[in-house]
């Protein structure tokens, strides 16, 4: 049982991942730095100097090596369906973290999502 608590770590963390690099990229967008204005080079070293960026990223890796604990216990092809949940869960995580709207087609794509990880889990 365990061993689905590092799953489910492995998905928050991922989510906030994504969340805080767009975050990041928001902030230095907000600042007048984009590879428009700024050049790729310049946006690249302010977005990896960017607190948000730099958290997100720190997650991401935490997250995979949460994952590490999670393949120890199940078969990959056990386990890589959940990681779909990220698909189901992101849109929801935007709307509350980043006010991004949220579409009936949002909603129903992460339903049919999460009704193809619950039929793959049950085969």
């Amino acid at each position: 049982m365990k061993v689905y608590l590092y799953v489910l770590l492995t998905i928050i963390l991922v989510i906030y991942g994504q969340i805080a690099v767009k975050q990041g990229v928001g902030t230095l967008l907000a600042s007048g730095i984009s590879v428009k204005t700024s050049g790729l080079p310049v946006f690249i070293i302010k977005a990896l100097l960017n607190p948000w960026v730099l958290s997100g990223f720190a997650s991401a890796f935490l997250g995979a090596l949460v994952w590490l604990l999670v393949l120890q216990h199940l078969e990959l092809s056990r386990a890589y369906p959940f990681v779909a949940m990220i698909f189901v869960l992101m849109p929801f995580a935007c709307w509350i973290a980043l006010g991004e709207g949220i579409s009936p087609g949002k909603i129903i794509g992460s339903g049919i999502i999460a009704l193809g990880i619950v039929v793959s889990g049950k085969f």
